[in-house]
């Protein structure tokens, strides 16, 4: 729980990164968190359409 409560405060400042940043920045995080936990099977987020960076037709 510990590792999810880190990850949603980071990501709480997700307007802070530059928005063509966030979605590389977020999945190396995320997969970092994986490596580093083995008892971590996977991790993702769930986001409201183009809310992270406006990019999602991409």
């Amino acid at each position: 729980m510990d590792a999810s409560r880190t990850v949603a405060q980071i990501m709480e400042q997700f307007e802070d990164l530059e928005p063509a940043a966030r979605r590389a920045t977020f999945d190396m995080m995320l997969r970092e968190i994986v490596a580093a936990n083995p008892e971590v099977l996977e991790a993702w987020t769930i986001w409201e359409p183009n809310a992270l960076d406006g990019l999602d037709a991409l």
